[in-house]
């Protein structure tokens, strides 16, 4: 067990508003543009998340990161990040891209907390996929073999619509055929830019279904962060 309460759809939209604010820092909260500010997003979700509804103290949570270069900027996917979570933060490489625990001293344990993946190339296929190709649903299935009482997704890809909801399809028939598996599981798809926020889709296991909702439709905006 993950020491907390069952994270509710309200809540989940709440950590995903906060994430946002806290990456960008602007008057206008805007989507991740790429894949250096989608992982910025991504890894202060998975933190947010690991510790939502955590008792005690939380200074010993720590994530672990595995180190990619970006071939663009020649940068890791970890730069800036870095410092701002200092020693919470560490290079390690696990099967998903970021994994989360807590380190207890009485009794001497650690605890998994949360695993995390995020695909941010935003061409990358959509549709289900029996076999070849790295897609959206290979990062996905990779989730499901790690142990842990939270896992997380989130998926970056061009803004339309339609190419959103043959994701959410995808990922709905991967989690219907996986084996049963324990635990939640939250799903942030993002449509790129600062003017798609309705598109912005969210998943979360209810009833051992996947099931996705879109709570900025209708002109809503997010309007719990501060800049």
């Amino acid at each position: 067990m993950h020491g907390g309460p069952r994270t509710t759809r309200a809540a989940l939209t709440a950590l995903v508003e906060e994430a946002l604010w806290k990456t960008f820092k602007c008057k206008t909260l805007r989507l991740p543009r790429g894949q250096m500010e989608a992982n910025r997003f991504g890894i202060r979700l998975a933190q947010a998340w690991a510790e939502h509804g955590l008792n005690g103290p939380k200074g010993n949570v720590h994530l672990f990161a595995a180190k990619h270069w970006m071939r663009k900027t020649k940068q890791s996917h970890l730069a800036g990040i870095q410092l701002e979570l200092g020693g919470k933060l560490h290079k390690w490489e696990f099967l998903v891209d970021v994994f989360i625990e807590r380190r207890r001293a009485k009794p001497q344990r650690t605890e998994s907390r949360l695993a995390y993946e995020i695909e941010a190339s935003p061409d990358q296929d959509v549709d289900f996929i029996e076999e070849g190709g790295h897609d959206y649903l290979h990062d996905f299935t990779k989730l499901l073999y790690v142990r842990a009482p939270r896992r997380l997704f989130v998926a970056v890809s061009r803004s339309t619509d339609r190419r959103l909801a043959r994701l959410e399809r995808t990922l709905k028939r991967a989690w219907r055929d996986a084996m049963p598996i324990a635990g939640e599981l939250a799903v942030v798809l993002l449509p790129p830019g600062k003017t798609q926020m309705a598109e912005t889709r969210l998943g979360l296991r209810e009833a051992g279904k996947l099931n996705f909702y879109q709570p900025w439709q209708g002109g809503k905006t997010p309007t719990s962060g501060r800049c």
